[in-house]
């Protein structure tokens, strides 16, 4: 028969569960709040200890336990992940927890081989209160080793980032941006500072004329609505390349999101005209939005 520690149980996976979302935040750029990292692993706690201790069907407790997961995200990150992004999180969330599982596996198996003439000090390190303490020691550790991966392979680590949020016409997309200080774009009619954005970002926001003008690469107006003429700018812009004119576009609202808060930001969104990833990012805004 086998004992299931109901306290260890919940502390181990609680701890699990908040590293993991943590670290999917982290990943991914996203505004965290404590209070809701607390309650998605408290969720995912709770669901493991009554999993453990009900019987239940195969294919209900793995709907069951799905669901559980996406709902852990939603509670994390729901609101700032945007629906574009949420499954993609959720993914995440799972790949990096069973990376967690498979190192603490491995942790645990290399401690066994080291301590196999040392039973006596392996039984008190895996028995009772001591097994929490080593469980969230091995956490830490794991939780560590990701973290300095990514600040060795993720140059976008090192990047400052804010969210960037469009409202247009009723539609509304949010996306990382990468703050860049050498962005400095000006629309030369109105002096306002431009958000180079790349257009697969926005399609769902933008008005697809606008769209097409900047993929074709031509700067003929004729072929927009009125509405979407009289919010058209042209952009010059200096380039390795030489100089060139860019589309410029004025939405209803561009909200910026950093760790000071939210703000409106008075700016015009360029298009690159490519379906451009900058550095991982949607957009480049530039310093003096922030500052």
């Amino acid at each position: 028969m086998q004992v299931v520690y109901a306290d260890v149980l919940f502390v181990i996976n609680f701890s699990m569960d908040f590293l993991a979302l943590a670290l999917c935040g982290r990943l991914l750029h996203l505004r965290r709040r404590q209070r809701s990292l607390l309650l998605g692993a408290l969720l995912g706690a709770g669901y493991a200890v009554a999993a453990a201790v009900l019987p239940g069907n195969g294919t209900v407790s793995l709907l069951l336990h799905i669901a559980v997961s996406l709902l852990m995200c939603f509670i994390a990150y729901g609101s700032a992940a945007g629906r574009r992004r949420f499954f993609f999180l959720s993914a995440l969330f799972y790949a990096v927890s069973f990376l967690f599982g498979g190192m603490l596996t491995a942790f645990y198996q290399a401690l066994d081989r080291f301590l196999k003439d040392r039973r006596v000090l392996w039984d008190f390190l895996t028995g009772g209160e001591a097994k929490i303490t080593v469980f969230f020691a091995m956490a830490l550790l794991c939780a560590g080793l990701i973290r300095l991966s990514v600040r060795l392979f993720a140059v976008q680590r090192a990047t400052k980032c804010v969210e960037l949020c469009i409202g247009n016409n009723g539609k509304s997309g949010r996306f990382p941006a990468m703050v860049d200080s050498g962005n400095h774009l000006r629309d030369p009619l109105t002096g306002r500072a431009c958000i180079v954005v790349s257009p697969r970002y926005v399609r769902q926001v933008l008005p697809p004329d606008v769209l097409r003008l900047s993929e074709s690469g031509t700067l003929d107006p004729t072929s927009l609505s009125p509405g979407s003429r009289r919010r058209i700018r042209l952009i010059p812009a200096e380039s390795l390349g030489g100089s060139q004119l860019l589309i410029g576009y004025t939405p209803d609202e561009i909200r910026l999101t950093d760790k000071e808060g939210s703000y409106k930001a008075d700016a015009v969104l360029v298009l690159s005209g490519q379906e451009k990833n900058f550095n991982g990012f949607g957009a480049i805004v530039p310093a003096a939005l922030i500052s």
